[in-house]
């Protein structure tokens, strides 16, 4: 792979590119199984070019660019015009591309697709970072019921190290608290790149996914400008139905929440459960 030809990097790159993005893994893991499974989509996994590849490019970058302007002083200091200028974030993008195709091309393979897809819910915050990188490229944002995903954030974070994530949370209360200000925030601002981007963003309910697909699964076609018959939306919607979703049973949040989580959540994070129609 490493001795990939430039031409068909390029190819990679020119093909349409969208990125499922969402604070819910058991959502955007559905809808990545299901599209996967459409005979003209790759979406393969999680590459996380935006919140950890982006900002080791930055800070080398930034290192590289600290060592020039020392070098540029000491050839000055020598009666030398140096003409090193450092790289700046048009820079960043290109190579955060570059990696970007590198990634898809051990996805994709030898495989005729026409679109690319990647999942990683952690990007949900860095939609104009890609954008950037991928100016084409279009977005789905998987949204789901943010106590929900509260709770199933809390018994994961347990389960991965219950000691410091306790000590950081001693209760359920203080988590959902400082939770439902980031999935505020942070769906706010996807939905606000959606209006300013309405071409490239499409919205998809979990709970809708879990329910009845079909209809989203037909929109998401359309959105994605690939084949959507009876049979094909099927495939996908079987697809995702396999996918392991236990965790996203709608309402599951009631097992967890007691009254002082709920009104500390609705204080962070109310008004953001009725423009998503989650509380009247």
């Amino acid at each position: 792979m490493a001795d990939i030809p430039r031409h068909r990097l390029n190819r990679l790159l020119d093909k349409d590119i969208f990125f499922i993005i969402g604070w819910t893994q058991a959502g955007t893991h559905w809808l990545q199984a299901a599209i996967d499974a459409h005979q003209q989509v790759c979406c393969q996994g999680e590459g996380h070019f935006a919140n950890l590849l982006s900002p080791l490019l930055t800070q080398a970058f930034g290192h590289y660019n600290q060592q020039l302007r020392k070098t540029n002083a000491r050839l000055r200091m020598a009666g030398i015009q140096g003409r090193f200028h450092g790289f700046d974030n048009d820079d960043r993008d290109l190579v955060l591309a570059t990696a970007m195709g590198l990634v898809f091309n051990r996805w994709v393979g030898d495989a005729e697709v026409k679109c690319i897809g990647e999942k990683t819910p952690e990007q949900t915050p860095h939609l104009n970072l890609l954008a950037g990188a991928a100016p084409n490229a279009r977005f789905i944002h998987v949204i789901r019921d943010g106590r929900d995903e509260a709770a199933f954030a809390w018994d994961v974070n347990l389960g991965i190290d219950q000691q410091g994530f306790s000590e950081k949370f001693p209760r359920f209360s203080d988590f959902a608290d400082s939770f439902a200000k980031t999935w505020a925030d942070t769906v706010g601002r996807a939905r606000a790149f959606g209006r300013a981007n309405p071409d490239r963003y499409m919205e998809v309910r979990c709970e809708d996914l879990m329910s009845e697909p079909e209809p989203d699964l037909r929109r998401l076609c359309r959105f994605l400008d690939v084949g959507g018959g009876d049979v094909e939306v099927a495939r996908c919607a079987e697809a995702g139905r396999t996918a392991n979703i236990s965790a996203a049973v709608p309402g599951f949040w009631r097992h967890r929440f007691d009254d002082e989580a709920l009104t500390l959540f609705r204080r962070r994070a109310g008004e953001m459960l009725k423009l998503l129609e989650y509380e009247d």
